[in-house]
């Protein structure tokens, strides 16, 4: 079983899918800094080469994020070395919502905590 959240530069819940569907934003939605949020997520012990997803993966676990313009998709499973995946998760949304991104849960079918849209911090 793996589990999902996506990054976008949106407040608006009902877009979510159009972003995370598209490698392009709309117009009317700033881009996301491919380059520069690969860096930061890098300092999260996710690792890839250009083009490619980035990883990380310890016992039967894994954490693999894609990045475009459009969003920030982070899958995870839920089984295996699951502490230091869930720090590895943490550090990756910690790093989204510090770059001004919301980001969805559709889990739990809401903002995650920390998403700017909510006016709060993670901490």
């Amino acid at each position: 079983m793996s589990t999902d959240y996506f990054g976008v530069r949106t407040a608006d819940s009902k877009r979510v899918g159009e972003l995370v569907e598209s490698r392009t934003p709309p117009a009317d939605l700033e881009p996301i800094d491919v380059a520069a949020m690969r860096a930061c997520l890098e300092r999260a012990r996710l690792k890839g080469g250009p083009g490619e997803p980035l990883t990380f993966a310890k016992r039967g676990s894994h954490v693999t994020v894609h990045v475009s313009a459009a969003s920030v998709q982070l899958d995870h499973s839920t089984s295996g070395d699951f502490d230091d995946i869930m720090d590895v998760v943490m550090e990756a949304l910690a790093t989204m919502t510090g770059a001004g991104l919301n980001v969805w849960d559709p889990q739990q079918g809401r903002w995650f905590s920390g998403s700017p849209v909510l006016g709060t911090k993670m901490k």
